[in-house]
């Protein structure tokens, strides 16, 4: 909590416009207990705090960051509510879920936790064509402001995912697939997106082919590991001689019903 009142003793000064001075003369204190405040060296007298609210025109829990702290577990409440639901996998758990995240988005408009939570629940569950086509300019819009504005990389990913779902045509389908980047799924991420757009669009061609060529990609990462194992590094003692005889017989049965060629 203490932590909260240095960030909120900070954000509340800059966003009434008012200098650390403005406040000591109010509290009849040296400036510079204000500033150790700020840096968190630090803290006001609990007597203090009722003047400091009234100095910000807040209340004393929202100086406190009583309310934020509320509002934080009252969000982990709903989306572990949520993910109930979603395992459930009907139609009576998803219109539950759907009313659950619709009404947390009122309740909580500026959480991105809340946003990525009802954008996933325009698009996934038992959802008809006619409800995820009402469904549509609402969902780009929350979409867009995820890309736009959030710095989570998994809700940025599940927001192209979802425009995917509601794209006009392939250009824009291109756009959208090249801001996808994950580092640690380099070879699956990207290309099982492009593959997912190719089946919902009837290109049943393009898919397997892609699927084909991220198969053997997927093969050459894990050739790679599996000579690793049986090579040796600065003075490390080599496996066994059983060992790499049978991980290279394996390599090389993978290669073959993979890759189609010793």
């Amino acid at each position: 909590m203490n932590i909260t009142i240095t960030e909120n003793l900070k954000a509340l000064r800059k966003n009434a416009n008012k200098t650390q001075e403005n406040l000591a003369e109010f509290l009849t204190i040296s400036i510079n207990a204000v500033s150790k405040w700020e840096r968190g060296e630090c803290y006001p007298d609990i007597e203090l705090l009722p003047k400091i609210a009234a100095f910000y025109n807040v209340t004393v829990d929202d100086l406190l960051g009583v309310g934020e702290m509320r509002k934080r577990e009252r969000v982990a409440e709903i989306l572990v509510k949520y993910e109930e639901l979603k395992v459930a996998c009907t139609l009576e758990a998803d219109i539950e879920k759907n009313a659950i995240a619709k009404g947390a988005y009122q309740s909580f408009p500026n959480d991105w936790s809340v946003i990525d939570m009802y954008r996933n629940s325009m698009v996934c569950g038992h959802i008809d064509q006619e409800t995820l086509d009402g469904n549509k300019s609402k969902l780009r819009e929350l979409c867009q402001l995820i890309l736009d504005e959030c710095n989570v990389e998994e809700y940025k990913r599940n927001a192209v995912m979802s425009l995917l779902y509601i794209c006009e045509d392939d250009e824009e389908a291109e756009t959208l697939l090249a801001q996808v980047h994950d580092p640690s799924e380099f070879i699956y991420w990207p290309t099982q997106l492009r593959v997912d757009y190719y089946i919902r669009c009837g290109y049943f061609d393009k898919a397997r082919k892609l699927q084909q060529e991220n198969l053997v990609n997927y093969f050459y990462a894990m050739e790679s590991v599996m000579q690793d194992l049986c090579d040796s590094y600065m003075g490390m003692p080599y496996m066994d001689e059983e060992f790499r005889a049978d991980m290279n017989r394996k390599r090389m049965e993978i290669k073959k019903m993979i890759v189609g060629k010793d």
